[in-house]
């Protein structure tokens, strides 16, 4: 199965973390952690550690979940650079 990149993208109105595909409309996330809105992608990354899958959320923010665990590969934005971000960077960051 195919590794997808995503970006984080949000905490939906379930307080869910979302992340976004960055090859097409797809939305990945978590149900067992919850976030208070507004949170920072940082602090959302630093508390969830290490991301190998996400649960499908369709294709919408908000989105139900469908179910089905997927391989993703987090990509971090910052300042107009895109950097993937590791426990090392979070443990130096944090």
């Amino acid at each position: 199965m195919k590794i997808e990149k995503v970006k984080f993208e949000g905490i939906d109105d379930w307080n869910r973390p979302v992340f976004k595909s960055l090859e097409n409309k797809n939305r990945y996330g978590v149900t067992g952690e919850l976030f208070s809105h507004g949170v920072k992608e940082k602090y959302v990354l630093r508390c969830l550690g290490e991301v190998k899958s996400l649960t499908f959320f369709g294709t919408r923010f908000n989105c139900e979940p469908t179910g089905g665990d997927y391989p993703v590969e987090v990509i971090q934005l910052t300042r107009n650079t895109t950097t993937k971000e590791t426990r090392h960077d979070q443990k130096r960051n944090a």
